[in-house]
């Protein structure tokens, strides 16, 4: 009775083996969300890019690893003692290496802003979206990929350099200098000559453009062009001097 038994589940369990669809299984989506429409709308452009700011801007854990990488070594920060001590003494005597823990997601999070970048600028044409919107999208992305250039260039030199969602290869050597530069310069400047002196809260201007390139050509020692750029920042008359340097960093 028990081989009966055993025979006959694994026959049915054959049967079923065998079984499969002529062709393969073709779901209909009814959602925006459906790849060929979402990045057709205003509202998945936006969800696109403001996912990249929210890399740029580098929430939960990443906000700390972000402040000890970058200001940790000009001094802006300073924090001693605890566990952490391990960490950040690299930081401050100029020691780090490839193992710097600080460094951890920075190389990764830079590239996804600029991935996400990429999608907004290939999938703007296939929008039926007026010239203006397209306009501000655009230089709201350009200043964002830049931006992640540049954090990329401050802390390992030039990457592999991806300027569109499609590729033939995912490995690439590294961009020469020359192109990297070049291309955060273009990008920037362009950004800059489009976005609102005045955006909507978070969002991109041409004055933070306009000082995001001053410190980049002052690290490059072009001082001119740095010069340039900081008079663009000071006539812009939207932002003053903090009357006490302390209040820089006070707790909010």
């Amino acid at each position: 009775m028990k081989n009966i038994f055993a025979k006959s589940l694994i026959t049915i369990f054959l049967g079923l083996s065998f079984q499969n669809c002529e062709k393969p299984l073709v779901e209909t989506v009814f959602s925006e969300l459906a790849p060929e429409n979402f990045l057709k709308t205003k509202e998945g452009i936006n969800s696109v890019l403001n996912n990249a700011y929210a890399i740029q801007q580098r929430h939960n854990q990443d906000t700390f690893n972000a402040i000890s990488t970058f200001q940790m070594p000009s001094g802006e920060i300073w924090n001693r003692g605890g566990s952490i001590e391990t960490d950040l003494t690299p930081m401050r005597e100029y020691t780090w290496d490839s193992n710097a823990g600080r460094f951890n997601g920075e190389w990764t999070n830079s590239y996804r802003a600029i991935r996400d970048v990429n999608l907004v600028l290939d999938n703007l044409p296939n929008g039926d979206f007026e010239a203006e919107f397209v306009k501000g999208i655009t230089a709201e992305a350009k200043f964002l990929r830049a931006k992640s250039m540049i954090d990329i260039y401050d802390l390992f030199g030039t990457g592999p350099m991806f300027l569109s969602s499609t590729f033939d290869a995912l490995q690439k050597p590294r961009a020469t200098d020359a192109e990297w530069v070049a291309q955060i310069i273009k990008d920037m400047t362009e950004a800059m000559n489009d976005l609102p002196a005045k955006p909507a809260y978070g969002k991109a201007s041409s004055g933070a453009a306009a000082g995001i390139l001053c410190k980049f050509y002052l690290n490059l020692k072009k001082w001119n062009d740095a010069l340039a750029m900081a008079d663009k920042v000071i006539n812009s008359g939207q932002f003053d001097l903090f009357p006490t340097y302390i209040e820089l960093f006070a707790i909010a």
